[in-house]
């Protein structure tokens, strides 16, 4: 199971932050440089779309995952509670497909 957080996306290949960009619908993200392009990737799971269009697109471009985690923390979350962070983690699986 993968976990798409910062530290796992500084450490994927640039090929791979192409495929998760381009399923992202991120524009030129090809002309990113890869701090740019992490920072693109992230801010497209933080915006509307969220970590559920992260997750979506991680199984997209990549067919043989079987599930994909996904860890979205927000240290400066407006919760009315003295904390260092906050994270939801969301968790989607590939459905095998039906013999039938």
């Amino acid at each position: 199971m993968s976990v798409v957080d910062r530290s796992a996306l500084e450490a994927s290949p640039l090929a791979d932050l192409h495929a998760i960009a381009s399923e992202l619908s991120i524009d030129g993200y090809r002309r990113l440089r890869r701090a740019e392009l992490i920072d693109a990737i992230l801010g497209r799971q933080e915006g509307g779309n969220g970590a559920g269009a992260v997750a979506d697109a991680v199984l997209a471009a990549f067919p043989r995952i079987r599930a994909v985690k996904v860890t979205v923390h927000k240290p400066h979350a407006p919760i009315a509670a003295i904390f260092e962070d906050v994270g939801v983690v969301l968790t989607r699986t590939r459905q095998p497909p039906s013999h039938g």
